[in-house]
């Protein structure tokens, strides 16, 4: 079958690391067998600064990528906010693109959006114009919150409504998701992210065996309030303040990196917590390979991306219960605390030092092959496009 994957947000050689996991399903799809291209339409407004000269291209460019056919129609926006006038206007360059994918490498046989807001409305015009059916996974918490723009939620959830199957990357977000936007046409289904081949063939090296057995803790996540990286701070602090044995390293970037970094300092723990700043899918295994105990503090995930690379490079981790680690910790590789406590995450931070060790490195990363390796979820997703396609 061929399957053309149109996602709401991916890798661009400006942001790879953006929509990496939707990437990583495509690859997964391509080597499963399943003839897969991708078509991703970037937005720009004219003002915003470009970060580099040349930075951004203009129009339409193809990439093979590893043998996924992937093509970009960089557009941009003349509208400012979020409205109709200017979502009809991208949606009329997405199906230009479109038509032009389909004249080079022959129109699919199905669709796969990720992520509703936008690219579901342009599946949902290209199944009207096109008779080309479309599934969607939901990978986002919006329209499961109710955050955003009502305009947002109302455009999203008429684009799902077209869609013939419809996935959310975990239990927790598929029962949100089936409160507010139930389908008549079979429910949410649940098919999760897989973990990238990149993290499941490094070498996994022994927990604790650097030369300066320094403990290190590893976050990676933007700094925003929900990824909770305030609470983890105090709880580092409770636990291992002025401990120079132990070591908190922060990737990522936002808003809130000045408060947390001033946070640390009043903590005293401002020698012991590392900012990294922004990290690249390579970065982000390097230092997995050289922490002893990845932790996810958020207050809510719909998945949890970075756990199941943690977990395939044999790190054990602790996460928060809100939503989607649920699906993805049990007591055999980490910890599960409750979202937003500080004296359960200290607690489980100090255990976790004496037994990081204690965790089979070789039965953490065969557990995620087991469950999130790419040809497990290839094998899910072949399996609802073959149902969608037989009606």
């Amino acid at each position: 079958m061929h399957v053309l994957l149109i996602p709401s947000f991916y890798s661009t050689p400006q942001n790879p690391v953006a929509g990496a996991f939707f990437r990583d399903q495509a690859h997964a799809l391509h080597d499963y067998g399943v003839r897969v291209g991708v078509l991703s339409c970037p937005q720009k407004a004219p003002w915003q600064k470009p970060l580099r000269p040349g930075a951004w291209p203009e129009g339409i460019v193809w990439e093979d990528d590893q043998g996924v056919a992937t093509v970009r129609g960089y557009w941009r926006r003349y509208w400012p906010g979020y409205n109709r006038l200017r979502l009809s206007a991208w949606v009329r360059f997405g199906l230009g693109v479109f038509e032009q994918y389909s004249r080079v490498e022959k129109r699919p046989d199905l669709i796969h959006v990720h992520a509703a807001d936008p690219a579901a409305l342009l599946a949902a015009e290209i199944k009207s114009r096109h008779g080309v059916p479309f599934v969607l996974t939901e990978h986002t918490s919006r329209l499961a919150l109710g955050t955003g723009r009502p305009v947002r939620q109302r455009i999203a959830a008429a684009g799902i409504r077209e869609a013939s199957a419809a996935i959310a990357v975990s239990p927790a977000l598929a029962e949100m998701l089936a409160l507010r936007l139930p389908l008549p046409s079979g429910g949410w289904r649940v098919v999760p992210n897989c973990v990238s081949r990149q993290f499941l063939e490094v070498p996994i090296p022994d927990v604790g065996a650097a030369a300066d057995s320094t403990f290190r803790v590893l976050t990676v996540g933007n700094f925003v309030p929900v990824k909770g990286q305030e609470v983890l701070l105090r709880a580092f602090a409770a636990a291992f303040g002025g401990d120079s044995r132990c070591e908190l390293r922060l990737g990522g970037r936002g808003p809130r990196e000045k408060y947390l970094r001033r946070l640390g300092g009043q903590l005293g723990i401002g020698g012991q917590a590392r900012f990294l700043g922004p990290l690249s899918r390579e970065q982000v295994l390097a230092e997995m390979t050289a922490c002893d105990m990845f932790v996810l503090p958020s207050l809510f995930e719909t998945f949890g991306v970075v756990l199941i690379e943690a977990l395939a490079v044999g790190r054990p981790v602790i996460a928060t219960r809100c939503g989607g680690p649920e699906s993805i910790v049990h007591e055999r590789n980490g910890v599960l605390v409750a979202a937003g406590e500080v004296g359960g995450l200290a607690a489980a931070l100090t255990d976790m030092r004496t037994s990081a060790g204690t965790y089979d490195p070789e039965h953490l990363r065969n557990d995620v092959m087991a469950r999130f390796g790419p040809h497990k979820v290839a094998q899910q997703l072949a399996a609802v496009y073959e149902k969608v396609l037989s009606r």
